[in-house]
């Protein structure tokens, strides 16, 4: 086992419709099939917190970044600093 080193990037609204079970099949106006999973807004989401570790797969700290509006927070396990 390795520890993925590279950083990782990810959107800060994350859009489950691809990986929801239930899916009700439609017919459109041209006889087309179409997948029908709801509201998009039903299947968003914002991402409001992270958690990073930093040291080896052994040993190491985790901190959780959070986000509130723009304000940005550093938890770690002692304290939380803006």
């Amino acid at each position: 086992m390795h520890k993925i080193e590279a950083p990782i990037r990810f959107p800060s609204i994350l859009d489950m419709r691809p990986y929801v079970t239930r899916r009700e099949a439609t017919i459109d106006d041209e006889n087309t099939s179409v997948l029908n999973t709801g509201p998009r807004k039903t299947y968003e989401y914002d991402l409001f917190a992270v958690i990073c570790h930093d040291g080896s797969l052994e040993t190491g700290h985790y901190v959780a970044f959070t986000r509130s509006g723009d304000e940005v927070r550093a938890c770690f396990c002692a304290a939380i600093r803006q």
